[in-house]
């Protein structure tokens, strides 16, 4: 037990108390007192063993946020123990933040939110006077009421900070865009900001989440365009505000509030950028949000609903936006807002600050000016007039990122040419990596990159590795969209700019960087990089859209003409990063091999000097099946030595359904569809993947020798069939060969299709014989032992009681003759052949397409080399590029 003295003092009509808490100070009459202490200010009155006390303004302990709403394939139910590690991502509050302005408006707001505001606190002292000392109380109040009004008048004027803008051209035009933009915020039902987040890591953490692959602790947020009560000015001011935590937009400059301290971040440093999320919610439904699919409380390991749970409940699975802000000195909000495609605007607004231009005194000032009328926000930007002092105005001389010590600054790729006049620099040795990016317009300064794909290689054409993702930027036109097909939904989960950009930049670092057409993708690489704040990478720029001109004699000098020619065929992966950039690929290599000389460069690429890089949560674009084997899946992603840790929850599930399709031996055009869809989401290459898939086939036949002449026809027919289809050409191509050589027929399409049949067919009768053959040549698997797996047994003895008649009867199997069990075959059989009807009928449009285009005047796509090269580059004709 702990002792402590407790003691008063008096002096005059003070008394201080001492004690354990600390010391306090209190003041009053007989039946009033009125002070203050460690717990707080406090009333106490009363008299005759009747007594009243209150304490005001006690601190109350805040509440923690509640932890854990799920995101990405999340959930937002509560959080449960299954050893989720959340992470706080609110980056550096006010406190750590350095103010990036020279001029003291930080400190003044600063100052003015920690004063004290004494008028109120008097007004409360006044009324309470004067109410325990009725009816001589009226003439306290009548006394006390001037100095009040003096008081709070003089607060309200020591605690208010006047900003006044004088915005002029650009910067005004574009302030005002933000403020209209601020609509989007401002008209949504709700937003959230992020606190904490959590990757789910485990299977049972996947199931108990519903599905969850991350999950998030959120607070509740609100957009407005009104500043902080601390802050007069002439103009709307953009703001959120979540918690205790608030940003504010000023032309100059972005203030950040956490409680009562205030900092500041200019917009040469500050980074935005919009997106979309799927969020499972158990909260109520915003009106203004959309429902995209929902979950279950409780998961399996495929994402379906758990059946050991009774009251497992649905919910649902939203799309919402989001916003981050971001600066490289800490500052971090992420953001979810429940309109759907509420945040590109804003992001691309707050993007497009055409930096601190504002009209202000030689040496700014914000002056504390005594106010008499509660300060009003106008809700559209309203310039100050030319006759306002000067000392009124406040705002940043200078230009964006003119301090070249915190920002690194894009320059233009230099280039080479490719010649036929022989030079120092062969191509012997040199290592190329091929570009192209998908965009959301064609104007670098206000579009942005929407895809990269990156194939780095040598000159005799050994691929090195590979790179592609999708980018996070929303909001392509809908020209951009017809020409690539990217939706804004395609791009949930994908990478941010900031965050894939250090990758491809490493990745291409110390190499000749190819590109049809060099201008678009290298102007789109620049922006990238000052929009960013990185350095372009060290490389040399090479064009063969202005070689294959320079060179050759020609009509067409399209990368899909040139495609054409190098290859004879069409690319079929066309207006997708990675596809095009192997297409580039074959045309350097095409140049480089048909040329009547051989060609030089005009200049040595850089040295190859390794580049720090951290990998990049990589969201790759499959392309469409046109049949059920996913080898065009796989070839479709980077084929990559690097070993990506992916999303584990994602893969998982993929594994699933692979593992689903190994154990009947096929896989049918439903899964070949879901493993499409669930690709992107695993963050894995395609070599990764295809490991999968060998795994896949291997766990499908455990006992199967590895000499496969000696297995039996049947079974090298399945495991044909399965590496065939799981996209193992390798392995498929090995198994046709044995099937070849040992003078079988060829597996028939039809061979496929009751490959997820299991039945019995028991006798020795030549009805049930023939009934045997049919269904195995369907590829329907006979059952020798009798399971719950099988699906039906037919026999011509019905009636007989031996164990496998009798085990049937047990699980309940239907037990039917062979005529009835003929027309089960011949309605699954039809069922098949209607499927496979489908596909055969889109495999023939695609087809079709593909001759209609081939069938063009093979001249037309087949450019002759020149006699001699140009030294210049011919104008360009209409059909030509």
């Amino acid at each position: 037990m702990s002792f402590y003295l407790r003691k008063s003092i008096k002096a005059g009509p003070f008394r201080f108390n001492l004690s354990k808490s600390g010391i306090g100070v209190s003041t009053g009459i007989p039946g009033f007192r009125a002070g203050t202490g460690p717990r707080g200010h406090y009333v106490h009155m009363g008299r005759g063993g009747v007594y009243y006390r209150a304490t005001l303004g006690a601190r109350s302990q805040p509440h923690p946020p509640q932890p854990t709403k799920p995101t990405q394939r999340a959930s937002a139910q509560a959080f449960r123990p299954s050893g989720v590690v959340m992470e706080d991502v609110t980056g550096s509050t006010a406190f750590e933040l350095q103010p990036t302005s020279s001029d003291d408006v930080v400190e003044q707001l600063n100052g003015a939110s920690s004063r004290v505001a004494w008028g109120w606190w008097a007004i409360g002292v006044a009324f309470l006077l004067g109410l325990v000392t009725l009816p001589f109380g009226l003439i306290v109040w009548v006394l006390a009421a001037p100095g009040c009004a003096w008081l709070v008048l003089n607060d309200r004027a020591h605690k208010t900070v006047v900003l006044f803008y004088d915005v002029h051209d650009d910067h005004s035009s574009w302030f005002d865009s933000l403020v209209t933009q601020w609509d989007w915020l401002t008209d949504s039902q709700r937003v959230w900001r992020v606190l904490q987040s959590g990757a789910v890591t485990t299977t049972y953490q996947f199931k108990t989440n519903s599905g969850a692959g991350r999950l998030l602790s959120r607070v509740t947020g609100s957009a407005t365009t009104s500043g902080p009560k601390e802050l007069a000015t002439n103009i709307a001011v953009p703001s959120i505000r979540a918690g205790k935590a608030a940003l504010y937009f000023l032309p100059d400059r972005a203030l950040v509030r956490d409680g009562k301290h205030f900092s500041d971040v200019g917009y040469a440093h500050l980074h935005a950028s919009a997106g979309h999320t799927r969020f499972i919610e158990d909260a109520a439904l915003p009106g203004d949000a959309v429902q995209v699919d929902h979950t279950w409380q409780y998961v399996n390991v495929k994402g379906g609903p758990d059946r050991r749970y009774k009251d497992n409940r649905q919910l649902p699975v939203m799309r919402y936006s989001t916003l981050d802000i971001t600066s490289p000195q800490g500052l971090q909000w992420q953001l979810q807002v429940s309109r759907d495609g509420a945040t590109a605007a804003v992001a691309k607004a707050l993007s497009a600050s055409p930096g601190p231009q504002i009209r202000t005194a030689s040496e700014p000032k914000v002056q504390q000016i005594p106010q008499r009328n509660s300060v009003t926000k106008p809700r559209r930007p309203v310039s100050a007039s030319a006759s306002a002092p000067p000392a009124a105005r406040s705002g940043l001389v200078g230009t964006r990122g003119a301090n070249p010590a915190s920002t690194a600054t894009a320059s233009e790729i230099p280039r080479a040419l490719l010649t036929r006049t022989p030079t120092r620099h062969t191509v012997d040795g040199v290592t190329f990596t091929a570009i192209d990016i998908e965009t959301t317009g064609l104007d670098p300064s206000t579009d942005q990159i929407v895809e990269i794909g990156l194939v780095k290689f040598t000159a005799d054409g050994t691929v090195l590795d590979e790179f592609a993702t999708l980018v996070d930027s929303p909001g392509s036109s809908l020209g951009a969209r017809e020409v690539h097909g990217i939706d804004d939904a395609d791009l949930t989960g994908a990478p941010r700019l900031d965050q894939a950009l250090p990758e491809a930049f490493a990745f291409m670092a110390g190499t000749a960087l190819v590109a049809h057409n060099l201008d678009f993708e290298g102007g789109f690489l620049a922006a990238a990089a000052a929009h960013t704040r990185l350095s372009l990478p060290p490389v040399l720029g090479l064009c063969t859209l202005q070689t294959s001109r320079r060179q050759l004699e020609g009509r067409a000098f399209s990368l899909t003409a040139m495609y054409k020619t190098a290859t004879g065929g069409w690319n079929e992966q066309r207006h997708t990063a990675l596809g095009d950039a192997r297409a580039v690929r074959e045309v350097l290599l095409w140049l480089l091999r048909t040329s009547p000389h051989r060609l030089y460069l005009t200049q040595a690429p850089p040295a190859a000097i390794p580049v720090p890089m951290r990998q990049c949560a990589i969201s790759c674009r499959p392309v469409g099946l046109s049949r059920a084997s996913v080898a065009e899946l796989l070839d479709a992603f980077p084929q990559s030595p690097v070993v990506r840790i992916g999303d584990p929850p994602a893969i998982l599930q993929y594994q699933a359904v692979l593992t689903d399709a190994a154990e009947d031996g096929r896989l049918t055009y439903e899964e070949a569809a879901a493993l499409t869809d669930q690709a992107r989401l695993t963050r894995l290459t395609g070599t990764q993947l295809r490991q999968l898939h060998q795994k896949a086939w291997e766990a499908a036949f455990p006992e199967h020798s590895s000499d496969w002449a000696a297995l039996s026809a049947t079974d090298r027919k399945e495991m044909y069939l399965l590496a065939d289809a799981l996209g193992l050409t390798d392995l498929a191509d090995e198994l046709r060969h044995v099937i070849e050589a040992s003078a079988e027929p060829p597996p028939s399409a039809e061979a496929r299709y009751l490959q997820g049949l299991r039945i019995a067919i028991l006798g020795d009768h030549s009805e049930i014989i023939d009934l045997r053959k049919e269904a195995e040549s369907y590829g329907a698997r006979l059952a020798v032992n009798i399971t719950k797996t099988v699906r039906w047994l037919a026999t011509s003895t019905p009636e007989a009681t031996d164990s496998r008649h009798t085990t049937a009867r047990t699980l309940g199997l239907p037990i039917i003759s062979p005529a009835e069990a003929r027309t089960r075959l011949a309605e699954a059989i039809r069922e098949a052949e209607l499927k496979a009807f489908e596909r055969q009928r889109q495999i023939d449009e695609q087809l079709a397409q593909r001759r209609q285009r081939e069938a063009e005047a093979d001249a037309y796509w087949r450019p002759t080399w020149r006699s001699w090269e140009l030294d210049y580059d011919p104008p360009r004709q209409p059909w030509g590029d």
